[in-house]
């Protein structure tokens, strides 16, 4: 017995392993689409609410398959033999509407065929693959008794003959299915069920067929597109009479490539579509009363409340349904998601969405009374599917490049629109053009409404004047002399606000740079353009933190360091990167760039030759800056020289004076980086270093200076460290040597030590690490 439940607890393990792999290769375009229902009590709105994902299969048994099909009558009885290669597992079903026994041969496989029988109540048999599961459907004339059975290796179903339907005596041959090139799948059969509370319809086809649904509410229908798909159904009508579902239609359009099935109802009922595999699924509510639309406020700004706790996702979005009217329309991303825990009261339907779908990276788009829910690429995956439309609009109140510039940002910020903006070349022309969906090109004629409306009348115009202050949260109005950045934000807003403002007569607006605040007078309609104008241009720009380490190193070290830019590691990779020249042909100190790679202990090594006095830390500062903002960096270093000045008297000897100057020797680095799309970094790097040359001795004046300057734009990865090194010069220092005791003598002591010059050579290394700012 415990072997037995060690061999379960590993079977369910393996199954969840596969069914983690199968849900990740799901079909993008393959939608589920959630119907409300009628409003009831939480609980059991969950209950009902939960999408089932695609079982999984275990890959056929080699060897095991379908050899044959045989048949034979007796008075009483016909006789279906399935002839099988090995022992196997089958599930046995009865089908109505029409009549139908349904056999599934787990791990079974079978080429798709039709053998005609014509006797009894038996019209012909079908056979066709289902991944690893053999199909095979046994049509019946009219419902009769039937009993399956194994024997050996064969199935055998008995079907009683009972009176043959006059309609039906003879079976009518199978018309061959023409197979078009490319990804054609069949229809191969259509299916209604009677269930306790509902009418299950299923779809069959002989592959993962893509498939679209649609509800008609004012005709009391539903239908049901497969897409690439051709019918092989015996019926191309069935009468149901079930529910709410009176009759199911089957049509073929060959020129589209896609076959429809349509629900003709009694009434205009909820449903629910799954997918099992090659089974499109569809359940029609038979009992409950519709939630009719005209009786719900079909508005993303309704309030609703919902409490739930480590609920699943699709259950949630049906209690949504219940309480809104909406339908919703689901990908495979929702059966990933993982469970969810909110609790809002009287909240909008639009925020409550948000809250929802976007922490699991899903979004929602609303078209008529219907709700899209998926990641961004699978709702534009989606829309490939529909007919794209291109629209001609001509701005009323201000340029044609203006409307573009503020349409794009905020299109940009809505990642499920698939729509192109542009302005129109012809010459003369203030038009601007919008290709896409007629959903997007209408969700975008709503955003221009917005910005572009049309002029109120007289009363409106005369009545509607109105002043507003907007205080701005990310574009300083104060600006410094000299920032060519933060300017021509500015500007571009005061230009924008200028031509928008144009054609009203009584409008204005004025800066309060003390507040960083814009005072508008307008009319009620241009005011909802410049606060659309302010919302697109007023956004918060990411923040780059740059640190800096300046660094003096003997250059000796430096070859142990790394520095040398021919330094490896143990997979003979180079730890610095970049265009450099080795220091062994570069004796003049030139600048040279390399990036530090992941693995080398900088850090560690530097503060060990700190230790060892052969490394001096000049500075380390740090700084945050905005994107696309520069960000300077200037580490001061003071020398002292010295000054004689000689004042000549004809009756006495010359006055000899001695002062002490400085001298600022700056190191200075401007960098301006941008972050890019895929969280790098671009930054353009100036480093100027002035240093001294010669002796800092001099009676002409402060001694001589050379200054170096190099600019160089690179692209890093978040928190890698790049190296500017390469400026060298000799530090001269004097070393004294001594008889110990006898040269701390005074005055004699100087015959017992002598005082020597040393040089050393030196290098000025400058490390620099940009981080993002996480939010």
């Amino acid at each position: 017995m415990k072997n037995k439940f060690v061999l379960l607890a590993l079977f369910i393990i393996s199954m969840l392993f596969v069914t983690g792999t199968v849900k990740l290769n799901a079909e993008d375009e393959d939608f589920i689409s959630v119907s409300p229902v009628e409003k009831a009590d939480t609980s059991s709105a969950m209950e009902a609410g939960a999408v089932k994902a695609a079982a999984v299969v275990k890959p056929a048994a080699k060897g095991i398959s379908i050899t044959g099909v045989n048949s034979s009558e007796t008075d009483a009885k016909v006789k279906v033999t399935i002839n099988v290669s090995d022992k196997v597992k089958y599930k046995a079903t009865e089908l109505s509407s029409p009549a139908r026994v349904l056999l599934q041969l787990e791990n079974t496989a079978t080429k798709s065929d039709t053998i005609q029988v014509g006797k009894g109540a038996v019209g012909k048999v079908r056979l066709a693959p289902h991944d690893s599961t053999a199909w095979v459907v046994i049509d019946l004339n009219s419902a009769q008794k039937w009993q399956a059975t194994n024997q050996g290796n064969n199935i055998v179903v008995e079907v009683d003959k009972g009176a043959v339907s006059s309609a039906r005596t003879s079976a009518e041959p199978e018309q061959p299915v023409k197979r078009v090139s490319g990804m054609i799948y069949r229809v191969v059969d259509v299916a209604a069920s009677e269930q306790d509370s509902k009418i299950r319809i299923i779809v069959t086809t002989d592959g993962p067929a893509k498939y679209r649904m649609m509800k008609d509410s004012k005709n009391n229908s539903l239908k049901l597109d497969v897409v690439d798909a051709v019918s092989s159904v015996a019926s191309n009508s069935i009468n149901v009479n079930k529910g709410t579902v009176n009759k199911i239609s089957i049509t073929e359009n060959k020129k589209s490539r896609e076959v429809a099935v349509s629900l003709s109802l009694s009434k205009d009922s909820p449903y629910t579509v799954t997918r099992d595999h090659n089974q499109i699924i569809v359940d029609v509510e038979k009992g409950a009363e519709t939630v009719q639309a005209k009786s719900k406020n079909l508005n993303l700004r309704q309030k609703i409340s919902i409490n739930v706790q480590n609920a699943s996702l699709p259950g949630v979005l049906r209690m949504l349904a219940s309480q809104s009217g909406f339908e919703f329309t689901t990908s495979q991303s929702v059966a990933l998601a993982s469970p969810v825990t909110m609790k809002v009261d009287n909240q909008p339907l639009s925020v409550v969405l948000r809250d929802l779908l976007v922490p699991q990276n899903l979004y929602y788009e609303a078209r008529g009374d219907m709700i899209t829910i998926g990641s961004p690429a699978e709702i534009k995956s989606e829309k490939a599917m529909q007919p794209k439309m291109t629209k001609h609009y001509s701005p009323r109140t201000m340029k044609d490049a203006d409307l573009v510039k503020i349409l794009q940002k905020q299109v940009a910020s809505n990642p499920t629109l698939d729509i192109i903006i542009d302005e129109d070349t012809s010459p003369g022309m203030n038009k601007i053009l919008i290709n896409g969906t007629r959903y997007d090109i209408d969700t975008v004629m709503d955003m221009i409404a917005d910005i572009d409306a049309t002029d109120g009348s007289s009363q409106e115009y005369s009545s509607g004047i109105v002043t507003k202050i907007f205080k701005l949260k990310n574009i300083r109005l104060m600006t410094r002399a000299g920032d060519t950045l933060e300017s021509s934000s500015v500007a571009e807003l005061k230009a924008m606000l200028t031509n928008t403002l144009a054609a009203d007569e009584e409008a204005n607006f004025n800066f309060d740079l003390r507040t960083s605040s814009i005072v508008v007078t307008a009319s009620q309609t241009y005011m909802k353009r410049v606060e659309k104008i302010i919302e697109a241009l007023d956004v918060r720009v990411p923040q780059v933190i740059i640190e800096a380490k300046l660094y003096e190193v003997n250059v000796n070290n430096i070859k142990d360091l790394g520095v040398a830019w021919d330094a490896a590691s143990q997979n003979n990779e180079p730890y610095i990167k970049g265009e450099m020249i080795p220091l062994a042909i570069n004796p003049a100190g030139k600048l040279t760039l390399g990036t530090v790679l992941s693995g080398f202990k900088i850090n560690a090594y530097l503060s060990a030759l700190e230790q060892k006095n052969e490394a001096k830390l000049l500075s380390a500062p740090k700084i945050a800056v905005q994107s696309d903002r520069e960000a300077v960096i200037e580490t001061m270093r003071r020398t002292y020289y010295e000054v004689q000045n000689i004042v000549t008297n004809a009756n006495s000897a010359p006055i000899i004076t001695t002062e002490y100057k400085n001298l600022d020797l700056p190191i200075s680095l401007r960098v301006v980086p941008k972050i890019t799309n895929k969280n790098e970094i671009d930054m353009n790097v100036t480093v100027r270093v002035v240093k001294l040359v010669g002796t800092t001795s001099t009676s002409a004046g402060p001694p001589d200076t050379s200054e170096q300057e190099a600019t160089t734009y690179v692209k890093a990865s978040n928190n890698d460290t790049l190296v500017i090194g390469g400026l060298m010069s000799e530090r001269i220092y004097d070393t004294i040597e001594k008889v110990p005791l006898l040269g701390d003598i005074p005055l004699l002591g100087e015959l017992f030590k002598s005082t020597k010059k040393s040089t050393e050579k030196v290098e000025l290394i400058v490390f620099l690490t940009p981080s993002i700012v996480e939010d």
